[in-house]
C-alpha cells in the first residue's frame, strides 16, 4: 500500500488506517510516517506519530447521513431548495429545485445566479419580486413568503411558492444570504 510506497521511495507519507483496541473495539488512526537522514543522506529512521482520529471519522460518518437523510426529505416533498448569496447573486440550488421550474438538474448543477431564477418569470413578476425582496430586506421580517407565477420551458404556466429567510446579514443589518425553497 502506501506506506511500503512511501519507503520505498523514502519519502513521507499521512494515512488513516482501522485499527483494534486490546478490547476488540476498532478505531481509525492517522498516522503520519516521516524518513530521517543521516549526515550522508541515507535513511537511518522513520518517526512515526499517530492521532487517534476515531471522534472525527465518527462526526464524518454522522454528517454523510444526515446529509443523505436531509436529501431523501426534501426528493419526497417535491420542494426546491435554494441558497442565495445576495451580494455576489450567487444561487446554489438543489435537483428539485431546477425540476419545479422544468430545467434539467444537470444543466444548472452547481453555483448560477438569480437570472436562472428570474428568467423563468415574465416582467411583470420579476418587478414584483424585486420589490417584495426588497420590503422584506427593508422590515427586518424574519419570514419571506411570495406566491407567483413562472413560465417553464415548454411554455405552460404554473404557480409556485418562494419561501425563504436571511441567515446571515452585515452588522448594519443589509443581507448577505438566503435561504429558502420553492414548491408548484
Amino acid at each position: 500500500g502506501e506506506i511500503r510506497n512511501a519507503i520505498r521511495a523514502g519519502r513521507s507519507c499521512k494515512v488513516v488506517l482501522k485499527n483494534w483496541r486490546k478490547d476488540g473495539s476498532p478505531f481509525w488512526n492517522e498516522l503520519s510516517l516521516s524518513p530521517l537522514f543521516n549526515d550522508a543522506g541515507e535513511i537511518t529512521h522513520y518517526i512515526g506519530i499517530q492521532n487517534d482520529i476515531t471522534a472525527s471519522m465518527a462526526a464524518t460518518q454522522a454528517l454523510v447521513e444526515s446529509e443523505h437523510r436531509l436529501a431523501l426529505t426534501v426528493e419526497a416533498l417535491h420542494e426546491g431548495i435554494w441558497d442565495w448569496n445576495v451580494v455576489t447573486n450567487t444561487l446554489v440550488t438543489s435537483p428539485s429545485w431546477a425540476r419545479v421550474l422544468g430545467l434539467d438538474p444537470d444543466q444548472v448543477k452547481g453555483s448560477h445566479t438569480l437570472d436562472t431564477f428570474l428568467a423563468r418569470l415574465s416582467p411583470m413578476w420579476r418587478e414584483r419580486l424585486m420589490d417584495a425582496l426588497a420590503q422584506h430586506f427593508a422590515s427586518g421580517n424574519e419570514d419571506f413568503y411570495f406566491e407567483h407565477q413562472c413560465e417553464l420551458p415548454d411554455g405552460r404556466q404554473i404557480w409556485a411558492a418562494s419561501h425563504g429567510r436571511v441567515v446571515e446579514m452585515t452588522p448594519e443589518g443589509k443581507p448577505l444570504r438566503m435561504v429558502g425553497s420553492i414548491v408548484d
